[in-house]
């Protein structure tokens, strides 16, 4: 790791020497991600990566250089566009996973974030949920990016979702000392145009971006083609990807008593059986038994397996058991 100050906080990078190239955010993301995965499943202890991910998580918050919202990309550049459709989605997901383990943790004591670090993701979330909702509806993602800006967008606005819906039940509840719009603007790298913004975000507001990217999924040409059933040319990564982020936003939908929300869970079933469909149907490519029996093809024609499309597949797959399990519950 690279160790440097950024607003007189410690932060970490991964070294573009170990990398053997530049060194970026999503590097850290994914380390983060590793980590937290880790501690949910108890096979690493607490103690010994605390500093690591408070680190790692203060040097991606460094990287929204002037507090728009927008990260930049590589470590010592400024540049937010290069990667757009990947890091930023990427990034964002590793820090609201890290401040919702920091907050499943019973000892607030020995949390997985310091307070300094913890007090300001949310809001960075905040403002970072009006930069890109911004950049997308400005129509600057192209088709072939849908799948995979939508997939990263949605992951990681999904949390910043369940987090505002819990910071609201609180408000309501009147269980904290603090209002909702003290905790969002709990920053003091916020000004204070950021700060009214940040109040004025709701769970709703979120969710609503979330609708409109997996709408743009499903009318996305390869979403079309796997419905008519024209399959030999689809992508494994851009339909795993397209399914995990279906499966995200119809979760949200079951959040919401409105019938016109519950259309959506309508509109999006049948595009993600149809997924797991084609899932399964790449998985059989390769005979039982063979070297690579059970992973996932490039496509129906190039067996050439990779471990992220693989990793895209399984997460969406276990997010789509997820989602029946509480289709099940409101039945």
């Amino acid at each position: 790791l690279v160790h440097f100050k950024a607003d007189n906080r410690d932060c970490s990078a991964l070294s573009t020497k170990f990398l053997e190239e530049p060194s970026n955010i999503a590097h850290s993301a994914f380390l983060i991600l590793a980590i937290t995965g880790a501690l949910r499943l108890s096979i690493i202890d607490l103690s010994e990566h605390q500093i690591v991910v408070n680190e790692l998580a203060n040097g991606i918050l460094a990287m929204d250089l002037d507090d728009s919202g927008a990260f930049a990309i590589h470590f010592g550049s400024s540049d937010v566009y290069r990667g757009i459709e990947f890091y930023p989605g990427e990034a964002l997901l590793s820090l609201l996973d890290a401040y919702q383990y920091s907050e499943e943790l019973e000892d607030s004591s020995n949390a997985l974030l310091s307070k300094a670090t913890d007090s300001v993701i949310v809001p960075a979330a905040v403002r970072a949920f009006l930069f890109y909702s911004d950049y997308y509806r400005c129509g600057n993602v192209g088709d072939r990016y849908t799948s995979f800006f939508s997939n990263w967008q949605v992951q990681c606005f999904t949390r910043l979702f369940e987090i505002l819906k819990q910071m609201e039940q609180t408000e309501q509840t009147g269980d904290s000392n603090m209002g909702f719009g003290t905790m969002l603007c709990n920053s003091e790298t916020s000004d204070k145009e950021s700060k009214e913004c940040a109040h004025n975000v709701t769970s709703p507001d979120v969710a609503e971006y979330v609708f409109e990217l997996c709408d743009a999924i499903i009318t996305s040409t390869s979403w079309q083609q796997l419905m008519k059933g024209h399959w030999k040319s689809l992508a494994t990564v851009e339909i795993a990807c397209g399914l995990e982020a279906l499966a995200d936003g119809a979760m949200i939908a079951l959040q919401f008593s409105s019938a016109a929300l519950s259309e959506k869970v309508s509109a999006y079933m049948p595009f993600i059986e149809k997924a797991v469909d084609f899932l399964g149907d790449i998985q059989d490519q390769v005979p039982p038994h063979a070297v690579g029996s059970g992973g996932l093809a490039h496509t129906m024609l190039v067996k050439e397996q990779r471990l992220d499309v693989t990793g895209h597949a399984v997460n969406a797959l276990v997010k789509v058991f997820s989602l029946h399990q509480m289709l099940q519950s409101t039945e």
